[in-house]
C-alpha cells in the first residue's frame, strides 16, 4: 500500500508508480472521494447503523479472492492527526494480491485543487485502455447535518472544478455519487449522468425505492433506473465488469 500527502510531488510520484503497472493485469479502477471512517456508527433518518465507510473505500466487489486481474483503488480524503496511520492499518486487510490500494491525504482548497484536477485527469489518461464501466470515480462527500461555510466552499470547488475534469476524457460517464444518509439507499451509489437530473432526482429516488421493494412490479422505467445504481455491499457476481448494479442483483 502506498500513500501521498497534500503535495504535487507526492501525487506525481504516485502517478509514476501507477504507470508501471502492466495494463494487461488491470481489471477495475476505483477512486473514492471523502470515504474515510469518521465514526463507527451513524444515525440515518433517526436509526443507528454501522458505518459503511470501509465499503465506500473498498466495495465488496473488490474483496473477491478468485479474480485474475487487479483492482486499482485510490482513497482520497483529508486525514488528520493519527487518522492516516489508522486507515493504513485498516486497509492492510484488503491489500491482497488483487488489490493495489493508494491512500491520498488531500485537503481541497482554492490553491490546491489544481493538483487534484491534474491527478484525476492523468489517471484518466493512464487508464484510457479501460472500458468506461471499469473506471469509477465516486464522490461520498455528504453531510448528515447542515454544512458550514468551509464545507459549502469545498462542495462548490468539487462541483465547479473537479467533477468537470472527466468531461473531456473517455470517462465522461464514469462519475458517481453516494445517496448519502437515506435509510433505504445508504449502501448505494448512482451514476450521476444516467440517474440524476436537476428536475427529477427526487422522483427517481422514489421510483428506485419501489424497484427495491421485493413485492413491486418492475416497470421499464424502474428497470432502466436500476441499471444506473450500484450496491457497494453487493458481491462480485462473476458477470459485471465492475460493482454490480441493482439491475444485475435483481435478475440473478
Amino acid at each position: 500500500m502506498k500513500h501521498a500527502n497534500n503535495s504535487r510531488d507526492d501525487l506525481y510520484t504516485m502517478l509514476h508508480y501507477v504507470q508501471q503497472i502492466d495494463p494487461d493485469k488491470v481489471g477495475f479502477v476505483y477512486i473514492s472521494l471523502g470515504s474515510k471512517l469518521n465514526r463507527d456508527e451513524m444515525y440515518v433518518e433517526g436509526k443507528c447503523v454501522k458505518s459503511n465507510a470501509y465499503y465506500q473505500m473498498v466495495p465488496e466487489y473488490c474483496r473477491s479472492s478468485y479474480k485474475e486481474k487487479l483492482n486499482i483503488i485510490f482513497i482520497i480524503d483529508t486525514f488528520k492527526g493519527t487518522e492516516l496511520n489508522q486507515h493504513r492499518s485498516a486497509m492492510r486487510e484488503f491489500t491482497t494480491g488483487i488489490n493495489k490500494i493508494f491512500l491520498i491525504n488531500f485537503k481541497i482548497e482554492d490553491d490546491t485543487i489544481i493538483h487534484l484536477q491534474t491527478f484525476i485527469k492523468m489517471l484518466a489518461d493512464i487508464f484510457v485502455y479501460m472500458n468506461d464501466d471499469q473506471f469509477m470515480f465516486c464522490n461520498y462527500i455528504k453531510f448528515s447535518n447542515s454544512p458550514n461555510t468551509m464545507e459549502i466552499n469545498t462542495l462548490e470547488l468539487i462541483k465547479q472544478k473537479l467533477i468537470p475534469v472527466l468531461d473531456d476524457t473517455k470517462f465522461k460517464n464514469s462519475y458517481y455519487e453516494w445517496f448519502g444518509y437515506h435509510s433505504g439507499l445508504y449502501d448505494f451509489i448512482y451514476n450521476k449522468n444516467n440517474f440524476s437530473h436537476m428536475l427529477n432526482h427526487s422522483s427517481n429516488v422514489n421510483k428506485l425505492m419501489t424497484a427495491l421493494n421485493n413485492n413491486a412490479i418492475l416497470t421499464n422505467e424502474t428497470i432502466e433506473l436500476s441499471k444506473s445504481v450500484y450496491g457497494i455491499k453487493y458481491f462480485d457476481n462473476g458477470y459485471s465488469p465492475a460493482i454490480p448494479s441493482v439491475f444485475d442483483n435483481l435478475i440473478l
